[in-house]
């Protein structure tokens, strides 16, 4: 559990760093002469993270008034960190079916002090199961069926 300490720190501080030095962009119209941008899957935009079912927008189609070097790099940096210290981490106990106790364990330390508290949607109010929503709601595009009961992010 230690290692698990470690590595959910290491990424509630890089949610908190984002957070504090996010500033608004002022993003002007589009000239009437600039195309649509075509989503790509974000397997195909970036290749370190293996995800089919999300969309993204490729890096080329981004305006240039859109594109910050430092936000380029702060970017990159985060892809690289996901292959060398993701912030998933197998072994780790079941997500509790109590919604309460389950947004308690995963709303901790710095994110309390930048976010506000989450609160449950009405339309998950008696969820059987938080943990089952990872496999049957909005996120199973995030989950690969492996056998039986077992499915990887």
């Amino acid at each position: 559990m230690l290692t698990w300490f470690l590595r959910r720190g290491v990424w509630d501080f890089i949610a908190w760093l984002k957070f504090v030095f996010a500033k608004p962009l002022n993003i002007k119209p589009p000239p009437a002469t600039w195309g649509r941008i075509k989503p790509k899957p974000m397997i195909e935009a970036i290749p370190e993270v293996p995800l089919r079912n999300v969309m993204v927008c490729p890096r080329a189609d981004i305006p240039k008034d859109e594109r910050n070097w430092l936000h380029t790099m702060a970017y990159r940096f985060q892809v690289w960190l996901y292959t060398a210290y993701s912030p998933m981490q197998p072994g780790l106990p079941r997500i509790d079916a109590n919604p309460h106790v389950a947004l308690n364990r995963a709303f901790t330390g710095l994110r309390r002090t930048r976010f506000h508290a989450p609160e449950l949607p009405a339309e998950y109010l008696g969820s059987p199961d938080l943990g089952s929503l990872a496999v049957r709601g909005p996120f199973a595009c995030y989950t690969k069926h492996i056998r039986n009961t077992l499915w990887k992010w």
